[in-house]
């Protein structure tokens, strides 16, 4: 139950950060902030706005990109780096400090890392840290887990354009078996989408796709398969022909319309 909501709840952050929540700013920094708690507290909202951001303007870079760590790796390492993804995220902003980070993104960063050191040293104290590290810890990590594969991994994996070099190409689509992954992996089969307009909220991506996947193919977007196959724009064309094809067989089958958009 608590992995579901470290999983969960991520998503509201992430809406938060890019405004997708409210036009009403204080409403997503307060929803933001609050969803915060459940995913990873010793780092604050605010500083993983700032690493968010930067994977967004460097998406793929080597450098500069802070969720670079979760896909270039051998892949026995994988696991154990996606479970303490917030501990490469504090190393990331801790080098960036002489940006000059601002003085309330510090102040909020350090409250929270203090709130998680005093709640695990009164847990210790009183005989609780395993009931805590089985209630909260451990829950909490699987969740990260799983955010970092399908979230980071899945969508970037083995792609070397950057954001900086051509944004429709830094990030892929998965497609085949939307009915089940759009609602599994809150609309994240369609990461592009993100990555092209980060501004449009997670519950519309898959719609963007559709009414603009003829332009997503012209630009040449990365698409996959459920199983990782890749498609090229003809390819991906012939998938869908063969994905109708499917389709109206088993409506005519069924007795059911042979019209309409081919979801099966």
């Amino acid at each position: 139950m608590n992995t579901t909501v470290t999983y969960l709840m991520f998503t509201v952050v992430h809406e938060a950060i890019h405004c997708s929540i409210s036009t009403a700013g204080w409403v997503n920094a307060v929803m933001g902030r609050l969803a915060w708690v459940f995913v990873a507290p010793m780092f604050s909202f605010s500083s993983f706005t700032f690493i968010h951001l930067a994977h967004h303007r460097y998406a793929n870079d080597q450098e500069n990109d802070p969720d670079v760590f979760a896909t270039r790796a051998p892949l026995w390492q994988l696991p154990f780096r996606w479970a303490f993804t917030d501990v490469f995220y504090a190393v990331y902003y801790t080098r960036r400090l002489r940006t000059r980070r601002p003085a309330y993104e510090l102040a909020e960063t350090a409250v929270m890392s203090s709130l998680c050191i005093a709640v695990a040293s009164a847990a210790a104290i009183t005989g609780n840290l395993w009931t805590l590290a089985a209630i909260v810890v451990i829950p909490q990590r699987i969740g990260i887990i799983v955010l970092a594969w399908w979230f980071d991994w899945l969508p970037h994996h083995g792609l070397r354009d950057t954001a900086v070099d051509n944004r429709y190409r830094c990030s892929r689509a998965r497609v085949g078996m939307g009915w089940l992954l759009t609602p599994l992996m809150l609309s994240q089969n369609y990461h592009v989408v993100h990555h092209v307009h980060p501004w449009i909220p997670w519950y519309r991506y898959r719609a963007t796709w559709r009414d603009n996947e003829n332009a997503y193919v012209r630009c040449d977007v990365v698409i996959e398969t459920v199983l990782g196959r890749p498609l090229t724009a003809q390819g991906f064309m012939e998938w869908k022909r063969r994905k109708a094809r499917r389709c109206r067989l088993r409506r005519s089958q069924k007795g059911e319309t042979a019209f309409g958009p081919a979801e099966c």
